[in-house]
């Protein structure tokens, strides 16, 4: 008879054995067209990057300046509030705020030091996607 524990052992074991090995993809150094699209798109990133960059920190800053105003107008009372409701005014859209909880997750660090065969049987692997870094100085 196969205890309890032992089926478990052997369903992690089979579930590691059952992941896909994956080789690390080949680096091609690029030979960039002159009057190329790429090149144009290439010209632009630089810009385009800090336009973002830029856009995220306003964003961040207009809500942060928004839920300041709220919660000074609101203070906290025995209930706390998890929303507000804006109505529509003559210059902007309704709006909802609301108070979301942070995600629960399990440390992925401490499971894979301390039981690593359950890391191994059940970790899944996300979708992939192409990282943009800096590389160097220009040529």
């Amino acid at each position: 008879m196969v205890t309890v524990d032992r089926a478990i052992a052997n369903a992690l074991t089979a579930q590691a054995q059952a992941q896909p090995s994956t080789e690390r993809p080949e680096v091609v150094v690029v030979e960039v067209p002159k009057d190329s699209r790429l090149e144009a798109l290439l010209c632009l990133e630089e810009k385009r990057r800090a336009e973002h960059e830029a856009a995220e920190a306003a964003w961040t800053e207009l809500k942060s300046g928004i839920t300041a105003e709220l919660e000074r107008m609101y203070p906290g009372s025995a209930a706390p509030v998890k929303g507000f409701e804006i109505p529509a005014g003559p210059m902007w859209k309704a709006i909802a705020v609301s108070w979301r909880d942070g995600k629960e997750y399990l440390p992925a660090d401490l499971i894979r030091a301390h039981i690593p065969q359950v890391w191994d049987a059940f970790k899944k692997r996300g979708k992939g996607f192409w990282d943009f870094r800096r590389m160097g100085k220009r040529a």
